[in-house]
């Protein structure tokens, strides 16, 4: 108990250190698979942006050095020093707006329980995506080459940014029981089976369609599941994009596949889009449906208790009614209503039937 108590204090203590550097090591690791899926030298798919948004909306500005840092070794990885620090800096941009927007949201900051929230989050990646854009023309002219395209980072943020955001609120069991149904699993197959179809060349409307087969699977699962199961299946999405790229020659030759991945991209962007505000939607009727029902139940339980009380309260009525308050004995109330009992029961029994009255001790 004692080491655990020091590690624990120790954790907590050098917890901004631990947190920098896991977001360091893990930008350069997003850095490295998002170059390694590259198509002529454009990534598919930035998902340091994701990364970076989510890190910097739940941990604060105390992961601002951590980011900063993962940016500039990332961009290491393409560009010398100089050229590098800059482009690490510009991208940097991203996180740094969604810290500058996020300071009024409080401190939960649970982007899946309202529509203002996700949609506050989303504007501000979009919006440090744009200023990353428009800051790119300052930089040289190798540096502003190397920077990834407006909707690479689009995607990116969409595609693994809600997955952190989940995953990090992720405490009980509770958050997890997706992973444990048929269904979830049923989905996923149905996306696997979708991307197989689109690989091959029997269907050639879904080549040229995408996300014809793969956005109702989408919407079913914001519908059906939690968060975290909704946006796993996002990121497994953006992984099949970036190792299994869509099939780019339905929208253009081989000269002008540019094209087709500004049009992969634009469709990921918005099917991931779209599912995440229907997820929101759907988290919000929920939220309301079990607060409605919180509601009535409390209310059942309010009637019940006062009924418990009315019925209690008549008794003690019924009683006092039926007694003289001084002697403590039945009254004539009472004796009227025995004695009409007693004498329908004797006529309907042919018995006889006796009334004795006695003076006690002289009280009348």
């Amino acid at each position: 108990p004692l080491a655990l108590s020091l590690s624990r204090d120790l954790m907590l203590r050098h917890l901004p250190l631990l947190r920098n550097g896991a977001a360091a090591v893990a930008v350069v690791l997003l850095v490295w698979i998002s170059l390694a899926a590259s198509v002529d030298g454009m990534a598919p798919i930035w998902l340091p942006s994701g990364l970076a948004c989510a890190l910097a909306l739940r941990w604060g500005w105390s992961v601002m050095p951590g980011l900063w840092l993962g940016s500039v070794l990332g961009a290491l990885q393409v560009q010398a020093m100089p050229a590098a620090l800059a482009l690490g800096s510009v991208l940097s941009v991203e996180p740094l707006m969604v810290l500058l927007l996020a300071a009024r949201w409080g401190p939960r900051r649970d982007v899946f329980q309202a529509f203002p929230k996700l949609a506050m989050f989303v504007l501000a990646s979009w919006l440090g995506a744009l200023l990353v854009t428009l800051l790119a023309g300052v930089l040289p002219g190798g540096a502003a080459e190397a920077i990834p395209t407006l909707n690479s980072r689009l995607a990116g943020q969409l595609s693994i940014a809600p997955l952190l955001l989940a995953a990090l609120d992720a405490k009980s069991p509770e958050h997890f029981q997706d992973f444990r149904r048929w269904d979830w699993w049923l989905i996923v197959a149905g996306v696997l089976l979708s991307w197989s179809l689109i690989q091959g060349g029997a269907f050639p409307m879904l080549r040229a369609r995408p996300m014809v087969p793969i956005l109702p699977l989408l919407l079913t699962a914001s519908f059906r599941f939690q968060p975290l199961g909704v946006t796993v299946l996002l990121f497994l999405l953006a992984l099949f994009q970036l190792w299994i790229p869509f099939p780019m020659d339905a929208w253009g030759a081989e000269g002008t596949k540019w094209l087709g991945l500004l049009t992969v991209q634009r469709l990921v962007i918005f099917g991931d889009f779209i599912t995440l505000f229907v997820l929101v939607a759907n988290q919000e009727r929920r939220i309301l449906v079990a607060g409605l029902e919180a509601q009535a139940l409390r209310l059942e339980r309010l009637v019940e208790e006062r009924t418990r009380e009315l019925v209690a309260a008549n008794a003690r009525l019924e009683r006092l009614s039926h007694r003289d308050a001084l002697t403590g004995i039945a009254n004539r109330r009472r004796f009227e209503q025995v004695l009409q009992r007693e004498w329908a029961r004797a006529r309907e029994g042919g018995h006889s039937f006796t009334v004795a009255v006695f003076d006690v001790d002289h009280f009348k």
